[in-house]
């Protein structure tokens, strides 16, 4: 197979064998053309299957309230940078806002600090950002009211147990 023809072994030469001419190039090029093509449709037509039956097993699970345009969200992101810990870093980032429903399931959200930037995430990814009571802009999942606490919030009052 690999010269590209048919090897011949020792009991060929001894044995009375029906010898095949190989094709001529002019018959042969055209039959491989068309054996590629239909082999290359098929090939496209199983991938667009398999690939339909993937979103369909991965979109089964999605569930909860859709977003609008202009709704505030948390993105669900794990990597981290590579000076910091998985354990220590924040694994929700933003607050984002939708800018776009592309599909039942993928929104195009933006960070209001950087204009023109904005990308396409999946519904799982996403939570929706609460604003803290009082409108003060930070979201109930970020700062809020923990980020405005002074020292003397939360310090032990130690007073009876020995220790001061």
């Amino acid at each position: 197979m690999a010269s590209g023809r048919e090897l011949r072994l020792a009991s060929d030469t001894l044995l009375p064998t029906d010898h095949h001419e190989p094709p001529l190039t002019t018959e042969h090029i055209p039959q491989m053309h068309s054996s590629l093509v239909r082999g290359h449709q098929l090939a496209r037509s199983h991938l667009q299957a398999a690939q339909r039956h993937q979103k369909a097993y991965f979109d089964r699970r999605v569930h909860g309230t859709q977003y609008q345009p202009g709704d505030e969200v948390w993105l669900y992101d794990a990597v981290s940078p590579p000076a910091i810990s998985s354990k220590l870093d924040k694994q929700w980032k933003g607050p984002y806002v939708i800018d776009e429903v592309l599909t039942d399931v993928t929104y195009r959200i933006k960070q209001p600090a950087i204009p023109g930037w904005s990308f396409a995430v999946h519904f799982n990814r996403l939570k929706r950002a609460i604003t803290a009571p009082g409108g003060a802009g930070d979201s109930a999942y970020g700062q809020g009211e923990l980020g405005q606490l002074s020292s003397a919030d939360w310090t032990l009052d130690l007073k009876g147990t020995g220790r001061e």
